[in-house]
């Protein structure tokens, strides 16, 4: 399929209207379409607009729930439990980091955990929503086991990024975004896109060798 150069402003109402259609308000849909929008413009195509199509297929499943909003819990003035009930991950990541924003502001502290959530998409993006409020901020997600140990051939533990956002005096704030594997199944989907071939070292055969091959053919 090759590049395609969209202004961002085309590409943001496409996101927005396409996840209106999906169900979202318009409120919702202007989360969603940051975050993937966000992703794209630092140059993480894994976690940018390639991912609708994903959304909507789960959407289509079942396994992500528009109408689920994110149920509090429990709450304490400097920490929250949200039950995200399948939600839409960007939505309920959007909620939790604003909660956890509010509580430090007030008390110095905040840490609000969500259960039962859908993909959030890139972890930077709430850690950046931290350090623009003048706060320190820390985030992280489980994933499924898709990574092999060293030396083995089996998926044992997942990629559960973790990040970290802190305000700084310089033009830009510091935000590190890190996980444990070296590639992302979303980047392997967007080369798969692009006809380019799995990257060096990224993979690991049923030998323990270093795959070769196209992402498409890695995929299966």
């Amino acid at each position: 399929m090759g590049y395609q150069y969209w202004k961002y402003d085309k590409l943001e109402a496409l996101c927005n209207d396409a996840f209106q259609k999906f169900g979202f308000n318009a409120e919702e849909a202007k989360i969603i379409s940051d975050v993937l929008l966000m992703s794209d413009r630092i140059g993480i195509e894994s976690h940018g607009m390639q991912r609708m199509y994903r959304y909507y297929k789960s959407i289509q499943k079942g396994m992500i729930k528009v109408e689920s909003k994110g149920n509090v819990v429990f709450e304490t003035p400097v920490s929250a439990v949200i039950d995200a009930e399948d939600g839409m991950g960007q939505v309920v990541g959007h909620k939790a980091m604003t909660m956890a924003i509010e509580k430090a502001k007030k008390y110095g502290m905040g840490m609000v955990v969500v259960r039962n959530s859908c993909h959030y998409g890139i972890a930077g993006y709430y850690t950046t929503m931290a350090a623009e409020a003048g706060c320190i901020g820390l985030t992280g997600t489980n994933a499924r086991p898709t990574v092999a140990p060293t030396f083995g051939v089996e998926g044992m533990f997942g990629t559960n990024p973790l990040t970290l956002g802190v305000p700084t005096d310089e033009p830009f704030d510091f935000n590190f975004d890190g996980a444990t594997s070296t590639y992302q199944n979303g980047k392997l989907e967007y080369y798969a896109r692009i006809g380019k071939d799995a990257p060096a070292g990224a993979l690991v055969d049923l030998e323990g060798n270093a795959y070769e091959g196209t992402a498409d053919e890695a995929l299966k």
